[in-house]
């Protein structure tokens, strides 16, 4: 009878908080990490140097990444094997990296994270058992160029299930209007029109298992349609 609950009330908020700071920056230093192994392999000179530095050898380089709606800058620092990564003033050092096709490890703090990815462009999904499924999207530090030749073709991120359709063909769509919905790695992924137009096909239906790469729905640029017509 002299059993009382008080410790659980106590304990339940962080209990129950979705995601804490620690796997969003385990999420971070991942994509980060992946981010640096893919600009590596790139390089052709200057390789002696680290990599993206630009003026000053001391500085820390950094990246920025927009995740849950969150813009967070990474700051980051080779030292011979390892590395020096700041997050919002919290420091880790990150060591024993090794990479494997579609696979992340490292050691931080005394923990063995592993971590399966997936990237498109400046996209990046992962999944640990240190972490839930994330999102993590690489944010261009120097504004590109937009190009009048719009993206009008859509393709699957990765190997995934066709969840719903949202739109059909000769629907007018507006930029970020969501187009299909598609799951993967234990996550719902909605892909989204990247400039106003005309849904000219959908090449896909609720159901259907795509590769990576499938194409999944046409769509005409407005600016292209607008010449058509005229």
């Amino acid at each position: 009878g002299r059993m009382h609950t008080t410790l659980v009330d106590q304990l339940l908020p962080s209990l129950t908080t979705p995601t804490d700071t620690g796997e969003r920056n385990f999420a971070l230093i991942s994509a980060c990490l992946i981010d640096w192994k893919e600009r590596e392999g790139k390089r052709t000179l200057l390789r002696h140097l680290p990599s993206g530095w630009r003026n000053n050898y001391y500085e820390p380089q950094q990246s920025i990444y927009r995740m849950d709606g969150e813009q967070v800058t990474v700051y980051y620092r080779r030292v011979d094997d390892s590395f020096e990564i700041s997050i919002d003033d919290r420091e880790y050092t990150i060591s024993h990296i090794t990479f494997n096709p579609g696979i992340l490890s490292f050691e931080t703090g005394g923990e063995r994270i592993a971590v399966q990815f997936v990237c498109e462009k400046d996209t990046t999904w992962m999944y640990s058992t240190h972490f839930r499924t994330q999102v993590v999207e690489h944010v261009d530090r120097f504004a590109r160029q937009q190009s009048w030749d719009a993206q009008s073709d859509y393709t699957a991120p990765m190997p995934s299930q066709v969840v719903d359709v949202l739109v059909k063909s000769g629907e007018t769509v507006l930029r970020g209007q969501p187009l299909l919905v598609l799951s993967s790695m234990k996550m719902e992924n909605t892909l989204t029109a990247g400039h106003d137009g005309t849904v000219e096909s959908v090449l896909v239906k609720a159901g259907d298992q795509v590769d990576k790469g499938a194409e999944l729905v046409r769509i005409l640029p407005a600016n292209q349609n607008e010449t058509k017509e005229s």
